[in-house]
């Protein structure tokens, strides 16, 4: 009897569902072989090659660290097809939290319709055997680019048949799964310490060991569009082995997967080779996979998958864009503003040695690239950004500031007025207080001088006679004596408040009061103007139940500044407008927290009422 149970219930049940996965040349003495199976119809069609990649849910199977990049909640429900009625039932669910993502899954794996016999090979009932795993992960990314995560599993395994002289047995056991996973642009590296828990306790006061590994891996994606990974392992009992993996997208929809799964140099063989695909429609996905398990035929694995709240494109490609700025007459580089918008927006300054920055990581498409400089006009340029190409472009400015040098040994303040960024002049009063207190305003082409003033600092207030601008006050403007400081001032038809607001929140802090009272002030005394109150985001996703978007969150936002001046100030309702954008209109990269803070915003827009 001991003899039939250890065939059955031994060989059949542990061999079978892995034959062509690992031998028993490669887990040695160690027991659980559902633990060293692929996981998952992505990864399986890749030979198992994804501890570096490690990017859906099936991360809670491979490496946990990789949670950590998901910017979604996802399920996956996946089912395994083995040669004689083997089948394995396969569920999870990742939920997107504050600090990272949160999983959990259940897998099912056994065989019914086993035969019994008596020791006399008299046939009695059938019955089932199985193995299941409860698994909770956590993963979080921990720096730039580098993640971290944690697994626990439960384990059960039911060989007992059930059947009167039949004997079977039961075990139990707890194990745990620590990963890292560093995954750049083009390159990934991952490692994970596999099954680290207790031995499995059987019913009878038999123990096994569980098959502990040291998972590592390294991906490198091309063009976007091709993953490449290797992993090595390097189990606690038996050899190390080596899995070859790779997926092609066609577009964002359809992808093409294949593996090859080196044991040893005696095992070189079609047995070891896998493949299948991958289809996307919209937050909709299935997979496919088969591997050979030579003799005993094909196993087939499919999924479902489904993910929601923030759905990123799998595979955005990008370049690299180069820009210099200088001088049109000298050729000299300058340090200027340069502003980019289109595909992804940003405002940074070039260099001052050679005049340039570089903008890496921009999605392909159409980009609109300005260079602004005080006392110099602008310059605007659009082109197109190529897929893992840089493109280069050289913006000429012309200065138009003073001609001549300023006059020796005159003390005072000299400057320009202009108009949004089109450098238009503009006619202004200059109101400014210092050592003394004094006016004056510009001529037709925008110039001003206030000269023979004593040396100190000086506040300068600008405002233009057309009331279609706010008004600028210029602190700490410093005169020394004998010497002219030049100020160009830019007036503008909009104005940036960084309110601080609660994440996910509407309500208006009470620390931005004293700059919406300011504002109020300023709109209160141009009764001839209208405002429009725009909100901004950046583009993190929300998960509440008062907003289903950042849409929605920035229109609440610039609707409570609207509610807050007309409450508080009086201000008629007729005369402010209200509009949310979310993240669509970003002024910085989203991609850093520098730039998300400068995205979270509100914009006054003054207008006249013709406008």
């Amino acid at each position: 009897m001991r003899r039939i149970m250890q065939i059955l219930l031994g060989i059949s049940f542990f061999t079978l569902p892995i034959y062509g996965q690992f031998d028993k040349t490669t887990t040695g003495g160690a027991t659980f072989s559902i633990l060293e199976i692929d996981l998952g119809p992505r990864m399986a069609a890749m030979s198992g090659a994804f501890c570096a990649i490690s990017d859906d849910i099936t991360a809670i199977w491979c490496n946990p660290a990789g949670l950590g990049q998901l910017s979604w909640n996802e399920v996956n429900l996946c089912h395994q097809e083995w040669a004689s009625g083997f089948r394995d039932e396969y569920g999870g669910i990742g939920v997107k939290t504050a600090g990272g993502i949160v999983a959990t899954s259940f897998l099912y794996s056994g065989a019914s319709g086993i035969e019994g016999y008596t020791e006399v090979n008299q046939p009695l009932e059938e019955f089932r055997t199985y193995e299941s795993m409860l698994n909770i992960a956590y993963g979080m990314r921990i720096k730039e680019k580098l993640y971290f995560g944690l697994s626990m599993k439960g384990l059960y395994q039911n060989l007992d048949p059930g059947i009167t002289g039949l004997h079977g047995d039961k075990g139990e056991a707890i194990a745990s799964d620590i990963g890292f996973l560093w995954r750049g642009n083009k390159a990934g590296f991952g490692i994970s310490l596999q099954n680290i828990g207790s031995d499995v306790n059987y019913s009878f006061g038999a123990t096994e060991k569980l098959p502990i590994n040291i998972k590592t891996g390294f991906s490198l994606t091309l063009l976007h569009a091709l993953n490449i990974a290797i992993d090595a392992n390097v189990p606690q009992f038996g050899k190390p082995h080596y899995h070859l993996g790779g997926e092609l997208w066609l577009g964002d929809v359809f992808a093409i997967r294949g593996g090859y799964r080196y044991r040893d140099e005696t095992q070189l063989s079609t047995n070891n080779i896998s493949a299948g695909f991958g289809i996307r429609a919209k937050n909709i996905g299935i997979d496919y996979a088969y591997a050979s398990c030579g003799d005993l035929g094909i196993t087939h694995r499919i999924a479902l998958n489904w993910i929601w709240g923030f759905m990123p494109k799998p595979f955005i490609k990008t370049g690299d864009v180069v820009v210099k700025v200088f001088n049109a007459e000298t050729q000299e580089p300058l340090q200027a503003i340069v502003i980019i918008k289109g595909v992804m927006s940003d405002t940074v300054l070039t260099s001052k040695d050679n005049g340039e920055v570089r903008f890496k990581d921009i999605p392909t498409g159409r980009l609109k690239v300005t260079a602004q400089k005080d006392f110099y006009t602008l310059s605007e340029e659009t082109l197109t950004v190529v897929a893992e190409k840089t493109k280069r472009i050289e913006l000429a400015i012309n200065y138009i500031g003073p001609k001549e040098k300023l006059p020796p040994g005159i003390t005072g303040i000299f400057g320009r007025v202009t108009g949004s960024e089109a450098n238009e002049p503009l006619l202004a009063t200059i109101h400014y207080t210092g050592q003394v207190t004094a006016t004056t305003t510009t001529d037709a082409d925008g110039w001003y001088a206030v000269t023979d003033i004593p040396p100190g600092t000086y506040t300068v207030f600008i405002e233009a006679d057309v009331h279609k601008y706010f008004t600028q006050t210029i602190p700490d403007v410093i005169v020394e004596q004998g010497k002219g400081t030049l100020l160009h001032c830019i007036l503008k038809n909009v104005k940036t408040l960084r309110l601080y607001f609660e994440s996910a929140k509407s309500y208006i802090h009470p620390a931005a009061y004293e700059e919406l009272d300011t504002l109020a002030a300023f709109i209160k005394q141009y009764t001839e103007n209208i405002f429009e109150i725009h909100g901004h985001t950046d583009s993190r996703p929300i998960y509440t139940k008062e907003f289903k978007n950042n849409l929605e969150l920035s229109y609440a936002r610039a609707n409570a500044v609207r509610d807050y001046i007309m409450r508080k100030h009086g201000v008629s309702g007729d005369r402010l407008t209200v509009k949310g954008f979310g993240a669509t209109k970003p002024i910085a990269n989203n991609k850093t927290q520098q730039g998300m803070a400068l995205n979270r915003r509100i914009e006054i827009i003054m207008k006249l009422p013709q406008e």
